[in-house]
């Protein structure tokens, strides 16, 4: 079996993300391996959490997603053929938000504002 090549001379651990996201854009064998390698773990472990949730919309951010079309269409493709969505429904992905890195912390405050507005309506 032939190996994937590289363009990539950067010491194996000093390569950052964004270099290898920018040699698979370029179509380096070994990087476009890698992404899409990441990119179906990604949307295996996304469709579980589709499934779990039953969300209308996923936003997805973070240095991969930001810096690869590649990932962000191969995770989105997988996650979409794994999850059970019913014909009726419309799943959105969405590629990054106003919130950039701060977007976990705000899906967090806005899960416990929700929860709280639940408990707050029942009680």
């Amino acid at each position: 079996m032939k190996l994937p090549t590289t363009s990539i001379t950067t010491p194996v651990d000093e390569i950052k993300c964004e270099e290898i996201c920018q040699a698979a854009e370029e179509g380096d064998e070994l990087a476009v391996s890698i992404i899409t390698d990441a990119g179906m773990y990604f949307g295996t472990g996304l469709a579980n959490y589709i499934s779990l949730m039953n969300p209308n919309a996923v936003i997805l951010s973070g240095p991969l997603v930001s810096h690869s079309a590649l990932f962000f269409k191969v995770c989105t493709d997988v996650a979409m053929k794994k999850c059970f969505v019913d014909d009726g429904d419309q799943l959105i992905f969405r590629r990054g938000c106003r919130y950039k890195e701060d977007a976990i912390t705000a899906g967090i405050v806005a899960m416990i504002i929700e929860t709280w507005l639940g408990t707050a309506l029942l009680t």
